[in-house]
C-alpha cells in the first residue's frame, strides 16, 4: 500500500542523483473526516531523509524509499540550465539536512 508523501529526485551538475523528502505536519486532525495521507501540509523549505549520491535517478529514489512506505512517486529534476536555480536550492537544503544529522550525533 502506498502513502503519498512529497519528495524530489534531482541531478546535480556532476551528473549524480539524490532523493529527499519534504517534512510535513498533519492538519484537520479534529475532523471526523481526517485522512493521515492527505490532510498534511508540507514544508518545501526543508528536506528530510536525503539519500547519498547515485548514478541514476531510479537508484536514488529506490534506495531512499526502501525502508519507508511507498510514497507513490517522485518529482524528477534533471540538471539543465533552466533547472539550475532549483537544483542549487535542493543542494543547499540537502547540505542543511546533513548538518542537522551531524549535530544530532
Amino acid at each position: 500500500m502506498s502513502t503519498n508523501r512529497e519528495n524530489v529526485t534531482w541531478q546535480n551538475q556532476a551528473g549524480k542523483w539524490r532523493n529527499g523528502f519534504y517534512p510535513f505536519s498533519y492538519v484537520n486532525q479534529d475532523s471526523p473526516d481526517f485522512d493521515y495521507e492527505w490532510d498534511v501540509e508540507y514544508n518545501y523549505d526543508r528536506l528530510t531523509a536525503v539519500s547519498r549520491e547515485f548514478a541514476t535517478a531510479d537508484e536514488a529514489y529506490e534506495q531512499n524509499t526502501k525502508s519507508m512506505s511507498n510514497p507513490g512517486g517522485t518529482h524528477e529534476v534533471p540538471f539543465t540550465e533552466a533547472n539550475r536555480t532549483e537544483i542549487e536550492r535542493l543542494e543547499r537544503l540537502a547540505a542543511e539536512y546533513r548538518e542537522r544529522q551531524q549535530v544530532a550525533r
